[in-house]
C-alpha cells in the first residue's frame, strides 16, 4: 500500500490532506446549510430568525466544504 500523504495514508483517506483545496464554509449547529460567505444574506436571515422567535444563535462555526456538505445542502444563495 502506498503512503502518499505525510499522515501515513493516502491522499483520498486523510481528512487533513484531501481538505486541501477545499473551500472553507460556514455553518452554525442548528442549520440545514452551508454557505460560502459568512455574512450571506440567506445565513444572516436565518439566524435572525432564531432570535426573533426566542432562541439562541449557535456560534458560527467552518470548516472544509467536502466534510460539511456530509451533513447539510449547499446555500442556494451563495452557494451557486
Amino acid at each position: 500500500m502506498s503512503n502518499d500523504c505525510i499522515h501515513g495514508l493516502t491522499e483520498t483517506t486523510c481528512s487533513i490532506c484531501k481538505a486541501k483545496g477545499s473551500p472553507t464554509v460556514f455553518f452554525s449547529a442548528g442549520g440545514m446549510r452551508y454557505h460560502f460567505d459568512r455574512n450571506c444574506r440567506t445565513f444572516l436571515e436565518g439566524r435572525k430568525k432564531v432570535v426573533d422567535g426566542g432562541g439562541v444563535n449557535a456560534p458560527v462555526e467552518s470548516g472544509p466544504e467536502h466534510l460539511v456538505k456530509v451533513d447539510r445542502d449547499r446555500c442556494h444563495n451563495c452557494g451557486g
